[in-house]
């Protein structure tokens, strides 16, 4: 069975983004191709769950090497290998990262890691340029923080702190709550927002 047979009328494409972990299928796609397939919905969803943990290991390239041995070769999984074996020494030149924010971060993270802050927040501002998923902008944004800290820069520090805070009202618990779709098209995107208002409200970031 190759893509076109699973993704029927959709373009094969949607089904190589989910692969790399660009789009996000909603639990109506899952339950569809775990027909097909003859699986469950929870069995397609343990790749993604294992590549996020092997991007939030990054700096444990062992454990992140561990999580990557289990899924299959592709852009994203090969710049993450690329990327975390970078980390274990300095002469290991770190990968320039694709134009995708979240692979962006991680790699900033390995730049401040390295002792290369500059380098960490030039990439860390261009992310913020393009990213969209609110989660990947807030850690940006944070990172961003820690890097001006480490500059000294506390003006920039300050401003860091502001746009974080501002950004957090944008994601109210109510608010989220309002927009949450139906049960059979809802994503895990959906879920980190709704996980993201929950601490916000929690916090009483509002």
């Amino acid at each position: 069975m190759n893509q076109k047979d699973i993704a029927g009328k959709r373009c094969t494409s949607f089904i190589s983004r989910i692969e790399n972990g660009v789009s996000i299928p909603s639990l109506k796609n899952l339950k569809e191709w775990s027909g097909l397939l003859r699986t469950t919905s929870s069995e397609l969803i343990g790749d993604q769950v294992l590549l996020d943990i092997a991007k939030g290991t990054i700096l444990q390239p062992e454990k992140c090497q561990e999580y990557l041995q289990h899924l299959p070769e592709n852009e994203t999984t090969t710049f993450i290998k690329n990327l975390s074996a970078s980390v274990r020494s300095v002469s290991t030149p770190v990968p320039e990262p694709p134009q995708d924010a979240e692979l962006q971060y991680l790699t900033a993270q390995v730049h401040l890691k390295k002792g290369f802050p500059h380098k960490a927040l030039d990439l860390t501002n261009q992310a913020l340029q393009g990213g969209k998923h609110p989660i990947t902008h807030i850690r940006l944004l944070y990172l961003s923080y820690r890097i001006y800290e480490i500059l000294g820069e506390s003006h920039k520090m300050q401003e860091a702190s502001e746009s974080l805070h501002s950004y957090l009202k944008e994601y109210s618990y109510n608010k989220i709550i309002q927009n949450l779709p139906a049960p059979e098209t809802i994503t895990s995107y959906d879920v980190d927002l709704f996980k993201l208002s929950l601490i916000i409200k929690e916090l009483d970031l509002n």
